[in-house]
């Protein structure tokens, strides 16, 4: 899979509901340059949606130009080929209002009453003239391609034999990028590389993880792989 279209169809796609989700599992399945090999049946499966309704939500992808069929397959051996539209290839962008970075203020009672008046006016005159919101990008590394099993393996994660595909779940794929922003790791190669020296010291598998921070417990005991 490739981090960064994910984030970016994360991010920026306009696809509602359900379509949004089967896109972000097609992203969460592709190459670095946005092909994915998909069969109707197995990212219905992975998004809980019955087959009836993948075909719709397949089409009106296609007609919103989010996907475009590259060629047909031939049953369960050879799945669909789809193309992920080009605007979400490239360095993943994270846009966020300038307000959110504002700091909080501490308010009396007196003061939260009379703001919550003031809110109930402006979100009026919001509603009958909204006003532009300002968008900053902020840039973001590109990640590399990455296959979140290569790490619950390094870990010594047990996969349950009844959920083959809960690893594979878009959740987990979010955190593991949230998580390594959060750690300033840029590499996924070298994430891997802390948790086998990580090991090697003597660190236990976290056999009972079931989240992406659980997993990488293991680095807070061991950090940078050393006892």
């Amino acid at each position: 899979m490739s981090l960064g279209i994910f984030l970016n169809v994360w991010n920026h796609s306009e696809a509602p509901g359900l379509h949004r989700l089967v896109l972000c599992a097609m992203a969460d399945q592709c190459d670095p340059k946005g092909a994915v090999h998909a069969s109707i049946r197995g990212i219905g499966e992975r998004c809980g949606i019955s087959r009836g309704q993948m075909v719709k939500i397949i089409d009106r992808l296609q007609a919103e130009e989010e996907i475009r069929l590259v060629s047909k397959g031939g049953g369960k051996s050879t799945p669909n080929r789809y193309q992920i539209a080009p605007r979400y290839i490239g360095e993943p962008v994270i846009l966020h209002t300038e307000a959110m970075c504002e700091p909080a203020e501490e308010w009396t009672r007196e003061q939260e009453h009379d703001h919550a008046g003031q809110a109930q006016v402006a979100l009026s005159q919001a509603i009958a003239t909204p006003a532009p919101v300002r968008l900053t990008p902020v840039p973001v590394q590109p990640v590399p391609s990455f296959d979140i099993s290569d790490l619950i393996e390094a870990a010594g994660v047990q996969i349950n034999p009844a959920q083959p595909f809960y690893w594979m779940r878009m959740e987990h794929t979010i955190h593991l990028a949230e998580e390594m922003q959060r750690r300033n790791i840029k590499d996924p190669a070298h994430l891997i590389d802390l948790i086998k020296k990580a090991r090697n010291r003597g660190a236990a598998a976290p056999s009972g993880a079931r989240s992406v921070k659980a997993v990488l417990s293991i680095l807070e005991r061991h950090p940078n792989g050393d006892t």
